[in-house]
């Protein structure tokens, strides 16, 4: 990961979901580890992490063990750079 392919990531996401609609309930069950047999009745209180957002949190985590001196004096002042940048853009 680095700083230029999250911003190309963002502005794909950005694209992708003004196009496309959110699925909710059953179609959205394969984007997490639930046990198939669970009725989740969550009302929001606390929730379960999407697969997606798993995978990307262990990148990050990788990439901080590989050499966590320069992820949190350099790398993570970049992406925090990024999310205002696409924040401000909404």
């Amino acid at each position: 990961m680095n700083a230029s392919n999250d911003n190309d990531n963002i502005s794909n996401d950005k694209q992708n979901n003004e196009n496309t609609m959110t699925m909710f309930g059953h179609s959205a069950l394969k984007y997490f580890n639930l046990r198939p047999s669970l009725i989740n009745l969550n009302h929001g209180s606390y929730g379960t992490t999407c697969n997606p957002s798993l995978k990307a949190r262990d990148n990050y985590y990788l990439e901080m063990e590989a050499d966590n001196d320069e992820f949190i004096h350099n790398t993570l002042y970049k992406y925090l750079g990024n999310v205002r940048k696409f924040l401000l853009s909404m």
